[in-house]
């Protein structure tokens, strides 16, 4: 694994780098949400990367999750794969029995904790406390290459590719439903009220009925606008129309996130996070990070994404987001840190200890300035030298 990038990177001073640590554990016991991505504006992304030296079956991750125990599964063009954050198992089609074919191309944890998994072929299959199976699809139900899996409010699993969707109820393949246009279907996402939203080669947005097998369309397609869909934590469907995204619900828009600058608009994942923040992954410029209020960010390979081009998004149970892209793994986290710069800068003198103060704050000791008790604003509550020899200070405790 390559070395964990921050970014930006902020320097103060001989002792930034101690500064940096010793603030980031004290602001922590203040209970600063430090394992929320938009918990402070002083935050930094710190973006940790895999490639295939480090394990990975394949550099190109086409979809990542996790599931409930807390691994995180790959699909990759080269098996499945399972990381538990310092190995990864493989598990492909002539390693298992249960795999039918080692392209995997999407994934998808049930509400019974199954893992489900599609292929390049059109096979789809799932893991359970037993192993792996194949499911049983009839060859006039055949699928193309799988493209998205779904579970929709009854339990059904949905399966999309370009010709059609197939559902699946107690690990049974139903009746293919075709496309309701000349046009191939790009993306599933599962609707409030149990039925599937269905985004088409054109930008047309329909409602599937899963128990009349009958399509209305909703939201009439964008002339000349590349557009996604992701169904929103808060009801209806985040809908990314060229640079623009907004939310649908009901018979109209109910919420807009503005225009992002986004060079390359084709192939975008979208994933919305718990924080309330909308995730949007390109096909050249990395993540944009774009929250309710307006606020944007892009991290991308000069922020320590591996690649550029991102494929999938997925967020874990700590708050992390795992990035899967045609260069590998990667996982943004995030720091808070409060800089502290005092108005003497310490006289120029080495930080040699620091400790929590019972009163508030820390007491900070230095190499030739004495001792500081400095409040988390930075200003200074005391200082004391010329009580101990030469003002040096090897470690500090308060009982």
């Amino acid at each position: 694994m390559k070395a964990p990038v921050i970014c930006p990177p902020v320097f103060i001073g001989h002792f930034c780098v101690f500064i940096l640590c010793c603030l980031t554990l004290l602001t922590q016991t203040r209970s600063l949400a430090a394992d929320d991505l938009a918990a402070a504006r002083d935050s930094e992304y710190v973006i940790a990367n895999w490639e295939v030296q480090d394990g990975l079956p394949s550099s190109r991750i086409n979809d990542v999750i996790q599931t409930r125990d807390g691994y995180i599964w790959l699909a990759t063009p080269n098996g499945l794969s399972r990381f538990d954050g310092v190995r990864f198992d493989r598990f492909y089609e002539n390693g298992l029995p249960g795999i039918a074919n080692e392209i995997v191309t999407c994934l998808l944890e049930d509400r019974n904790r199954c893992l489900w998994y599609g292929t390049e072929s059109g096979d789809i299959g799932w893991h359970d406390a037993n192993g792996f199976h194949v499911l049983s699809i009839p060859k006039e139900q055949k699928l193309d290459r799988v493209k998205r899996l779904v579970e929709s409010r009854d339990g059904t699993i949905w399966a999309c590719s370009s010709d059609g969707v197939l559902p699946v109820r107690n690990f049974v393949a139903g009746t293919l439903i075709s496309r309701p246009s000349p046009f191939d279907f790009i993306d599933v996402s599962a609707e409030d009220n149990g039925g599937l939203w269905v985004l088409v080669d054109g930008g047309n947005v329909f409602l599937l009925d899963s128990k009349t097998a009958s399509f209305s369309l909703v939201i009439p397609g964008q002339p000349g606008q590349w557009r996604s869909i992701k169904a929103a934590r808060a009801g209806g469907l985040w809908v990314r129309d060229g640079q623009c995204v907004r939310r649908w619900q009901g018979d109209g828009w109910v919420e807009d996130r503005g225009v992002a600058d986004l060079k390359v608009t084709e192939s975008t994942e979208l994933c919305e996070i718990r924080s309330g923040q909308l995730l949007v992954g390109t096909d050249g410029q990395g993540v944009w990070l774009m929250d309710s209020e307006g606020g944007q960010q892009k991290l991308d390979s000069s922020s320590g994404l591996s690649h550029d081009q991102v494929l999938s998004l997925c967020e874990d149970q700590e708050k992390n987001i795992w990035v899967g892209t045609v260069r590998g793994l990667n996982r943004i986290s995030h720091r808070v840190v409060k800089m502290v710069t005092l108005s003497d800068n310490l006289q120029n003198r080495a930080i040699s200890c620091i400790t929590p103060a019972a009163a508030g704050g820390f007491w900070v000791g230095t190499e030739g300035a004495g001792m500081y008790r400095v409040n988390f604003d930075g200003t200074v509550s005391s200082h004391r030298q010329d009580f101990w020899r030469e003002n040096y200070f090897r470690c500090v405790l308060e009982d």
